[in-house]
């Protein structure tokens, strides 16, 4: 097994946690290089946004509001972001959480789960929890 298998069979054996299918948002402030690479390896495949105040490389830039706006109406698959801007974000965090779209606090792994995502096809033996039962 791989460092990608090993992490994509963990993700998707929490629920709801899934291959995104839907575009996802990608923003922070102090992981930058990793946010970046996560959103510019998402964007391959799927439609990557990024939130103008907190932007990073890689994806398109739509407002706070706008982003808002995609979460409830169910349009996002995935959002990754930084530990450390809850006092700036909650409202996305919230949003997200009450909606069951996974969250990723953490920019290393967010670099990582993506590639993990994009090589997902070569891990033949990896499937979804739901596809067990």
């Amino acid at each position: 097994d791989t460092l990608g298998e090993a992490l994509l069979n963990s993700w998707l054996g929490v629920n709801p946690n899934h291959i995104p299918t839907k575009p996802a948002i990608i923003y922070g402030e102090s992981s930058i290089k990793q946010l970046s690479a996560a959103a510019k390896t998402i964007g391959k495949q799927l439609d990557a946004y990024t939130i103008s105040d907190y932007a990073v490389e890689g994806a398109e830039q739509i407002s706070k509001a706008k982003a808002l706006e995609k979460i409830g109406n169910n349009d996002i698959g995935i959002v990754m972001t930084d530990n450390d801007m809850s006092k700036r974000d909650f409202d996305l965090r919230r949003r997200t959480v009450d909606l069951n779209i996974p969250l990723v606090l953490n920019g290393r792994l967010a670099a990582r789960l993506a590639e993990a995502f994009a090589e997902a096809d070569k891990y033949k033996e990896v499937r979804e929890m739901k596809e067990y039962y």
